[in-house]
């Protein structure tokens, strides 16, 4: 079993988890050893000699781990990560892993001026307007229907919410 000192340590952190310096890491541990406070990782130490701050070495590798994985979790998404995060509405009100509530309407829209006719469906927050063909409204709504009579074949009417009895 290797120990390591907290010079060693912040060495291998400043490697492992780019972002930060040796001395910000030298910090970290020794505020570590602090009792006085709840910490969000117990590394363990040990004294040998009168020196403090001596780690096994497995021990700062999973330390390193544990930073990365909690560093992620603060990062700020950009590009396609960060739209999915949007699309579904997570950290938002009415959002979640799940997706967003619908909150939204749909409405013809005559043939005018040579366009053919169009069905929009509107989604009011986002606010978002979609243009769709006759056709492919008609599809989506298929679509639609075929999905809640899955969920009422397999969960029953009533725990999806079907509660006249035209519904059920």
């Amino acid at each position: 079993m290797e120990f390591v000192t907290t010079a060693d340590a912040s060495k291998y952190l400043v490697d492992a988890v780019p972002g930060e310096t040796e001395q910000y890491w030298s910090r970290r541990l020794t505020n570590l050893r602090r009792v006085d406070r709840t910490q969000p990782y117990e590394l363990n130490f040990c004294k040998y000699d009168g020196k403090t701050g001596l780690y096994k070495q497995q021990d700062i590798v999973a330390f390193a781990e544990f930073e990365k994985t909690r560093r992620l979790g603060e990062m700020k998404l950009t590009g396609r990560a960060a739209a999915a995060l949007r699309a579904f509405g997570v950290g938002e009100p009415g959002g979640g892993s799940r997706g967003r509530e619908f909150n939204g309407s749909a409405n013809l829209q005559p043939a005018e001026g040579g366009h053919p006719p169009i069905v929009q469906l509107i989604i009011n927050n986002p606010l978002l307007v979609f243009a769709l063909s006759p056709a492919r409204a008609w599809a989506l709504g298929n679509e639609l229907i075929e999905s809640a009579n899955a969920a009422k074949r397999h969960y029953g009417a009533e725990a999806c919410g079907f509660t006249t009895g035209a519904d059920k």
